[in-house]
């Protein structure tokens, strides 16, 4: 798929008018309203499929599998500065082996010992923890004012998994909630047990395909469309919650398998599957978060032009 199909870099609102039908927008030309969804009532399997035939039904056939490269050059920071950061990054980490000698509960994720749909989450969480506190000892060197320092975000997984985050009139529970920290003077941030929708950088929807995981083949496409269906609810509220929301980047974990997304205005790019069983899988994916962490706000789907103002409380046109 060629470049130019991928979500424009974010340009100018022109008028107010604009920035009033931005959240609305955003609601209509990526997945489904929320009366809609409203109208399932709490019966999972009946949303995700609900979701899944509008994707496929009226969103130009919106999933579109693609090589990773094409999505990991999209998050690829602009600038060279940026650039030379994260390089820099994923060879001190490569080289500190930790990539390589895992520990932990990545391990067992790894190891394709996790015999649950719950119990991959605290290795999903350490590789991000692992990767963020990468990111922060190369930054953190910089001067504050640096520009490269200024425009980073360490990625981080909340706590608590599997619950229903604040913030929204749709209240279903993604199994992890990832949020953007900036780079503080002192010590590595902490993050909070829970988050609001407002806050929520990355939706992570995991599944446990226990066929393919004793057999130790990729995941059916049932497993994957299903976590599809939930993973569109999730940027749904990411669009509604976030005025300044272009485009979402998302993630799928079945067993030792992630699939990277990028939910654009008319369709959702997905990479093949990355396995983190692999060592060439773990870090192809550390470059995805190394490049998500020092990507600008545009590459990170955030419209630059539309910012909240703290003091009145409202978002605005610069």
């Amino acid at each position: 798929m060629p470049a130019s199909q991928l979500p424009a870099s974010p340009t100018h609102v022109d008028s107010a008018k604009s920035a009033g039908s931005n959240k609305e927008t955003s609601m209509k030309n990526t997945t489904l309203s929320h009366s809609a969804l409203r109208s399932t009532g709490t019966n999972e399997t009946t949303t995700s499929q609900m979701v899944n035939r509008h994707l496929n039904a009226q969103c130009m056939d919106c999933t579109v599998v693609v090589d990773a490269a094409l999505l990991l050059a999209q998050a690829k920071p602009r600038s060279a500065d940026a650039v030379a950061s994260a390089t820099h990054i994923y060879t001190t980490l490569f080289n500190s082996k930790q990539l390589t000698e895992v520990s932990g509960d990545l391990q067992t994720l790894v190891e394709g010992q996790c015999t649950s749909e719950k119990a991959t989450y605290p290795g999903m969480r350490q590789l991000f923890d692992l990767i963020a506190r990468a990111v922060y000892n190369e930054v953190v060197q910089l001067g504050p004012t640096d520009p490269v320092r200024q425009e980073t975000r360490l990625l981080q997984s909340t706590s608590n998994f599997d619950y229903v985050a604040t913030g929204s009139d749709n209240h279903n529970q993604p199994d992890m909630a990832v949020v953007a920290q900036a780079v503080p003077a002192d010590d590595f941030p902490s993050v909070a047990a829970k988050e609001q929708w407002c806050n929520i950088a990355l939706v992570v929807e995991g599944k446990r395909d226990n066929t393919a995981a004793s057999k130790g083949t990729e995941p059916s496409q049932a497993s994957l469309d299903k976590a599809r269906g939930q993973l569109a609810r999730y940027v749904l509220n990411l669009y509604t919650s976030q005025p300044n929301r272009r485009f979402a980047w998302a993630l799928i974990t079945i067993n030792t398998f992630v699939y990277v997304y990028l939910f654009g205005r008319d369709r959702a790019l997905c990479t093949q599957p990355i396995n983190l069983a692999t060592l060439a899988g773990r870090q192809l994916f550390a470059r995805f978060l190394i490049f998500w962490s020092l990507a600008g706000p545009a590459q990170f789907g955030l419209d630059p032009t539309i910012e909240y103002d703290a003091t009145t409380q409202h978002w605005a046109i610069t």
